[in-house]
């Protein structure tokens, strides 16, 4: 999805949420792209710009055991990248240090990572 292409999500009452969405048709328009994000996530609450809230993904919650197995792996490219782009860890070291430590990966800088999900398709080149 692009730049601008989320919006505020509706409740069960029907009133705005204060998390932002991609809108199922046009999730299913743009040929419904798969992706799960693992870990935990940040955004700007919709009623106040300039509050941040972060919360642990569905999918990190639903699946445990696969972000769980998934942890030496994020760990080693943690490890990879203080190694190759030393400048870029420390900017990231910084900002992550920031964050409550229950709300990022343990023993890396990151708080999340975007996986492709082809579920049988052929991954896209993100570029």
């Amino acid at each position: 999805m692009g730049k601008g292409g989320m919006m505020p999500g509706l409740t069960e009452d029907g009133s705005l949420s204060n998390r932002n969405e991609i809108p199922r048709p046009v999730w299913e328009a743009a040929g419904k792209p798969l992706a799960d994000f693992l870990g935990f996530f940040d955004y700007r609450d919709v009623n106040d710009k300039r509050k941040v809230n972060c919360r642990e993904t569905e999918w990190t919650g639903t699946h445990h055991a696969v972000y769980d197995a998934s942890l030496p792996f994020i760990r080693e490219v943690n490890s990879v990248f203080k190694t190759c782009l030393p400048l870029e860890y420390s900017v990231q070291l910084d900002e992550v240090r920031k964050v409550a430590d229950d709300l990022k990966i343990a023993g890396t800088v990151f708080q999340g990572c975007a996986t492709q999900n082809s579920r049988g398709r052929r991954s896209d080149v993100h570029r």
